[in-house]
């Protein structure tokens, strides 16, 4: 086993190590969607930015940051007020194209709620060209019986 594990590891230097870091399944694949070569502060809004973003993510092969969230929303108020406002959560969100929904707001925006299967608030999601978000659990965990939002690496490692 360690002489297989061997040839592949320098079968990965002499070949692409995406190939064999895929073959041995170190590292998933999160879709077709690549980071870095956008950059945009903006964000999409409602059903409506959904679309467009969901365009402009798919024209430019870039990942969709989806915030599901609700305006009397605690946790809400704190994510936006925190962790969307570091610099470093903002320069590497800035690679994706970005869209808040409310699902409250109308029935179209609840529809994509609703496809999305979001039970509670905040609610974040990442399409990376898998033609289906990736619930991304976060950006508050519980800890010791109590919800905690993450720190600021720990999120942009969750994307």
């Amino acid at each position: 086993m360690k002489k297989i594990l061997f040839l592949l590891i320098v079968a990965g230097v002499i070949a692409k190590w995406d190939s064999v870091s895929t073959l041995l399944n170190i590292g998933e694949s999160r879709g077709e969607y690549a980071l870095g070569h956008y950059q945009s502060e903006r964000w999409f809004y409602g059903h409506q930015g959904y679309q467009e973003a969901r365009r402009l993510s798919q024209e430019q092969k870039v990942p969709m940051f989806i915030y599901i969230y609700a305006d009397w929303c605690k946790y809400c108020k704190q994510f936006d007020a925190s962790l969307l406002k570091d610099p470093a959560v903002q320069k590497h969100l800035s690679q994706f194209v970005k869209v808040r929904i409310n699902p409250e707001y109308n029935d179209e925006n609840n529809a994509i709620g609703k496809r999305l299967r979001v039970n509670g608030y905040p609610s974040i999601f990442a399409d990376f060209g898998n033609h289906e978000p990736e619930d991304l659990k976060g950006p508050f965990t519980k800890k010791s019986g109590q919800w905690a939002m993450m720190d600021p690496d720990t999120f942009i490692d969750l994307l």
